[in-house]
């Protein structure tokens, strides 16, 4: 990447972009998406993502801000795995129980087109 000289009409436009949206925490690319679109609508030069990421990392620690963020709904990585004996038990059931879904349904269907047949209206009572 070329080294970006930054003038303040630059950074005043940058600061505009980022308000509402900052570039840390887990959301931090889809706000740098608006950033990006934003200060390239104020700006006259226009920039790449990583060009706005690599001043902002001049201008904040970035990666200890992200560090810092609290996280709404903190998740733990467990390693987990389940066990095979339910799983293939569960498909079995579930194709058992479509099975037995497609034949009542059939079975519906073929009641209610015999049970509906109805005389023509042209059939009527004449005088």
């Amino acid at each position: 990447m070329s080294c970006v000289v930054w003038t303040p009409e630059m950074e005043v436009s940058l600061f505009y972009a980022m308000i509402d949206h900052k570039p840390i925490g887990e959301n931090k690319h889809f706000h740098m998406a608006f950033i990006y679109e934003k200060f390239n609508n104020l700006s006259d030069k226009k920039l790449s993502i990583e060009q706005i990421w690599q001043h902002l990392d001049t201008l904040y620690d970035l990666k200890g801000l992200d560090e810092n963020e609290i996280v709404a709904f903190p998740n733990e990585e467990v390693e987990f795995s389940l066990p095979e004996i339910k799983l293939k038990n569960k498909s079995e059931n579930d194709n058992d129980q479509n099975k037995t879904s497609e034949k009542s349904n059939k079975a519906e269907s073929r009641k209610s087109t015999s049970g509906n047949k109805s005389q023509p209206r042209s059939a009527s009572k004449k005088k």
